[in-house]
C-alpha cells in the first residue's frame, strides 16, 4: 500500500480484481448505505466496465456497490 500512497497524485484509477463471480464493485463497502460523494462517477465508470466486457466477449457483470452488494448476496 505504501507504493500506491506514494504515486497518489500519479493514480488516475486503482481497479482491484476479484476472481469469485462476475461483480464490478465500486466503494464503499465498510458499510451499506454509505455512499462517497462521487459515487455517481463510479457508477457511470462501472457500468461503462460492464459494458465493455460484454461487448468484447457476450460476459456480462452486475454492477453494484460493494457494501450494499455483498451484503445482500
Amino acid at each position: 500500500m505504501r507504493e500506491i500512497t506514494a504515486q497518489r497524485w500519479n493514480i488516475k484509477a486503482y481497479i482491484s480484481l476479484h476472481s469469485y463471480g462476475q461483480r464490478i464493485l465500486y466503494p464503499w463497502g465498510h458499510q451499506t448505505h454509505t455512499y462517497p460523494v462521487d459515487v455517481e462517477d463510479l457508477k457511470s465508470l462501472a457500468n461503462r466496465m460492464a459494458g465493455a466486457i460484454r461487448n468484447y466477449d457476450g460476459t456480462i457483470y452486475e454492477v453494484m456497490n460493494a457494501g450494499d452488494g455483498l451484503c445482500r448476496l
